[in-house]
């Protein structure tokens, strides 16, 4: 989830928190390219605007492991301007949905149906949005380069995003391939747990039609390691119907 999955739902809690390393070097200012300079390496990295502005919307499905052997699937759809639904079904804990259809954001899980509000809100809506991932003027903010750093073993630029919704992280892109790697951050996750630290980190790049995208996602908070194995991204596929609210939603907006 961000590429395609620019940032993957939180869907469940539990486990062992494994952190990648972040070592940063020290570099004058003027040595560092640009926060657009590298933003516009990665889009062409991934395939270019162009190629994305093509797709209307995405399926992504593939597997969830956490390091207890728990094990699930995950479904991720998106379209067109910023609609998402992701449901992830996991053995012994149940399905998690979450969604937003460009007004409301929504959970359903074993917790029962809720409405998203307040910063819950706004971190699925700026999630949602489908050019997000281009890091465009008007959805972003701020783009500056920090400084060079090394994460999950890679040379990266450390770079400071600030989105025009407030929400604020540090992402990691590769210095030679251009690639997205990662990025930390903050997310509410609700009275239980409240604003916490995550870890996202991307792997194993791999072309889907025109564009390439992370096969591997790992997302650490809260004491939790999540490991998603992404096998199938299809590209304009997913009906407009995939994004109507669910009954038990229907019901609360009412």
């Amino acid at each position: 989830m961000r590429n395609f999955v620019r940032t993957i739902p939180i869907l469940v809690v539990g486990a062992l928190l494994i952190r990648p390393g972040v070592a940063l070097e020290a570099t004058p200012a003027q040595a560092l390219p640009s926060g657009r300079e590298i933003i516009l390496r990665y889009v062409a990295a991934i395939g270019g605007s162009a190629a994305w502005a093509k797709i209307s919307s995405l399926r992504t499905k593939g597997t969830i492991e956490l390091p207890d052997g728990t094990s699930g699937t995950i479904e991720v759809l998106s379209a067109r301007p910023a609609k998402t639904v992701a449901r992830a079904v996991v053995a012994g804990i149940g399905t998690q949905e979450q969604g937003y259809d460009g007004k409301i954001a929504w959970s359903i899980g074993p917790d029962g149906a809720k409405l998203l509000t307040g910063r819950q809100q706004r971190q699925i809506a700026d999630e949602a949005q489908f050019d997000g991932r281009l890091r465009e003027q008007g959805f972003v903010k701020e783009v500056t380069t920090v400084a060079r750093a090394t994460f999950d073993k890679r040379p990266v630029y450390k770079l400071r995003v600030v989105y025009a919704s407030g929400n604020e992280q540090q992402e990691y892109f590769d210095s030679e391939t251009g690639l997205l790697l990662g990025w930390e951050g903050t997310r509410d996750l609700g009275p239980s747990f409240g604003v916490v630290p995550v870890v996202s980190t991307f792997r194993d790049y791999k072309p889907f039609g025109t564009v390439k995208q992370p096969t591997t996602v790992l997302q650490q908070s809260i004491g939790l390691l999540q490991t998603f194995r992404l096998d199938n991204y299809e590209l304009d596929v997913v009906p407009p119907a995939a994004f109507d609210l669910p009954a038990p939603i229907k019901a609360l907006v009412r």
